[in-house]
């Protein structure tokens, strides 16, 4: 499930394949630089005073214009343009691939990190209530002479190195998890937190291109799709790896641990070695 979303939906892929898909865009604009270019230009003036005599004496003059140019020769600067940007389009593909890789590898790396983690937890814990038990056999004995100020001490510090040690695990883990959200996709506002309001960069996008709609853009952009070429995008593949068999070397995962805590009613030895 976590390589299947960050196939989907990891920042990295989305904006390798963004930039695939405008690079596929310059073939277009490539091409089209050796297509046919048709204006059209209509002046309307009058000749006359203006004065006293306006539009009665005057004539008035239309001109119309239509202008078709088609390129003859270019010295192979236009193909040599369209392969420039087919070759930069097969490396923006293969960049895609690149970041295909590296986000499943992230994957993997974090998982395995935050399993890691969670299991050291489990193991300190343990180590914790040995600690514990150990500072209070060390306490009983110290009232009866059996140990030393030193002794009760060093349980203390052991108790303590051991707080520090579910504590960096608890780090750990959470860091880990941190970046599994983020390499799946999911380290955002809108999923953590339902208080804060999202930005949404597409709805943005779409609603500053309709300011800016102009009447006659609907057939522009129809006439340059026809004029723009036999040529296509294909289609970006996800990573090419049977997901479905990939499995875990632990069945733990993340969130499979309680978070450890720690009662604070551990004796202090230090009202006692006074």
């Amino acid at each position: 499930m976590a390589l299947r979303s960050a196939g989907v939906d990891n920042p990295d892929i989305a904006a390798a394949k963004a930039t695939a898909d405008s690079s596929a865009q310059r073939i277009n604009a490539a091409r089209a630089v050796g297509m046919p270019t048709v204006s059209f230009r209509s002046t309307f003036g009058v000749n006359g005073s203006t004065s006293p005599l306006f539009l009665r004496t005057d004539i008035p003059r239309f001109t119309n214009q239509l202008s078709v140019s088609v390129p003859f020769t270019t010295g192979g600067r236009i193909r040599s343009s369209i392969r420039q940007a087919e070759d930069q389009n097969a490396a923006d593909r293969l960049r895609v691939e690149q970041a295909q890789r590296v986000t499943m590898q992230g994957v993997f790396q974090s998982w395995n990190a935050d399993v890691a983690a969670r299991r050291a937890g489990q193991v300190q814990v343990a180590q914790l209530q040995a600690a514990k038990t150990l500072l209070d056999g060390s306490l009983q004995e110290y009232r009866v002479g059996l140990r030393t100020t030193f002794d009760v001490l060093y349980a203390e510090q052991t108790l303590r190195d051991t707080l520090l040690a579910i504590a960096s695990s608890d780090c750990d883990a959470y860091v880990a998890e941190a970046t599994l959200l983020r390499k799946v996709g999911a380290l955002n506002v809108a999923d953590l937190t339902m208080a804060a309001p999202s930005f949404n960069p597409i709805a943005e996008a779409r609603a500053a291109e309709r300011r800016d709609r102009l009447p006659w853009d609907g057939v522009f952009a129809l006439l340059d799709r026809v004029g723009s070429g036999s040529f296509h995008s294909k289609p970006l593949t996800n990573y090419p790896i049977a997901i479905t068999q990939l499995k875990a070397s632990s069945g733990l995962g993340p969130r499979d641990f309680a978070s450890v805590s720690v009662s604070a009613n551990t004796v202090s030895p230090s009202a006692e070695i006074q």
